[in-house]
């Protein structure tokens, strides 16, 4: 995404009748960037993105109760994930995963 002050100086080259390669050699942007925001009638908007679901989302309220009691460490929490896990799982170390072959 261009800022606007990039774009109004896209115009101005295309209005001094620079064509899209000369803009593209001065401004270092790709023909396709520049030809879509000399397309556009203003800024293009950004498109919008679909939320990405994470690992971690089963597992937000136990984090967020870890991070209201003051337990910020990282390797604390991850114990903690794997305890709470079905209360199954042995606590991580260095050298193996979760018994119960969960992926955290």
């Amino acid at each position: 995404m261009l800022r606007s002050g990039t774009v109004i100086r896209l115009h101005e080259l295309q209005a001094s009748g620079k064509s899209i390669r000369e803009s593209t050699r001065e401004t270092g942007y790709s023909r396709n960037t520049i030809r879509k925001y000399l397309r556009a009638d203003g800024i293009p908007e950004p498109r919008s993105r679909k939320k990405r679901v994470s690992k971690l989302d089963p597992f937000k309220s136990l984090l967020d109760q870890c991070l209201e009691k003051g337990i910020f460490n990282c390797e604390v929490l991850l114990r903690l994930l794997y305890y709470d896990h079905q209360g199954l799982c042995e606590a991580p170390s260095a050298s193996k995963a979760c018994t119960c072959g969960a992926t955290l």
